[in-house]
């Protein structure tokens, strides 16, 4: 058993080395196939599809990998009433949610998020959205002995704003960026201050197939900055295939299942799997992504 566990922390401890060289954030780069949950970094984003949905998102490693993973459970609906205060198109979306990413037994950092997104119409087409999020951070450090063992809260945020159709998305967010510091042993953790910026155009080639484009960046000031690049199709309206290359840590393909009718709702279901290049790669091994989203139509 004490062999096992020492394995274990040895595998979990390269793979801290390669994220830490260089300031970094690990919600900054939480997940991969950012289209599903874009949200969780722009929180403007929160009821730009729906009016009322919920999203569950696992992504983890293979083989002896498998003690390290990310998971996350959020939420978003529509608080607004109509009225004769505010127009009919407004939306103010409430939402939150929970984020893990354990490291074996050894590490766990985790959040608790809470996010407001305000909405109106520009034009007959164009939307502008505003948001911000509110995080609650717990840093834990466990030895695989008698060593040091601890946990430390902060407090965090993020601030942004979106312009949006049906075929178009463009968001800027500034995250953390109180640059909280956490101590759960003596060494101090800095969440860095990052900066994302996020561009989608969708192309309708048919009635019911389209191509949809995408690209995901974010910016440390003298850390470690990424850009990713998603290029997808979306045939008879619910089947999707999609390519996914980021700047260091790999490749990753997914395919989507769309629109899945559930009475009054609609699920989508997306496996994705990365591959690391096969140099350079900052976390040098593959793992794979499953994002599930329920959308409520409110009658």
């Amino acid at each position: 058993m004490f062999f096992k566990s020492m394995r274990k922390l040895l595998f979990i401890s390269i793979i801290f080395i390669q994220i830490c060289k260089g300031q970094t954030n690990d919600f900054s780069e939480s997940f991969y196939f950012f289209p599903q949950n874009i949200f969780l970094l722009v929180p403007s984003y929160g009821g730009v599809n729906s009016d009322a949905q919920a999203n569950l998102i696992y992504r983890s490693y293979f083989g002896q990998l498998t003690a390290v993973r990310a998971y996350a459970a959020d939420v978003n609906f529509n608080v607004q009433k109509k009225s004769n205060v505010f127009p009919e198109h407004n939306k103010h979306i409430i939402g939150g949610g929970f984020y893990s990413e354990k490291e074996g037994d050894f590490i766990n950092r985790s959040r608790v998020l809470f996010r407001y997104a305000w909405h109106t119409r520009l034009t007959e087409t164009l939307n502008l959205s505003g948001g911000f999020a509110l995080h609650a951070i717990n840093y834990v450090f466990r030895s695989s002995s008698a060593g040091s063992n601890g946990s430390d809260f902060s407090l965090s945020g993020n601030v942004s704003a979106s312009i949006y159709s049906e075929t178009f998305k463009l968001g800027i967010s500034v995250n953390d960026f109180n640059e909280p510091t956490l101590t759960p042993i003596d060494n101090p953790s800095i969440v860095y201050r990052y900066y994302t910026g996020h561009l989608e155009k969708s192309i309708e080639i048919s009635s019911k197939s389209k191509f949809k484009g995408s690209l995901r960046s974010n910016y440390i000031y003298n850390g470690y900055s990424t850009v990713l690049l998603h290029l997808g199709m979306i045939f008879s309206d619910r089947i999707g295939y999609n390519v996914l290359a980021h700047s260091s840590s790999g490749l990753g393909f997914s395919l989507d299942l769309n629109k899945i009718e559930i009475e009054n709702s609609l699920l989508d279901v997306s496996f994705g799997y990365r591959v690391p290049y096969a140099k350079g790669a900052r976390v040098p091994y593959n793992s794979y992504e499953i994002n599930v989203g329920y959308y409520l139509v409110r009658q």
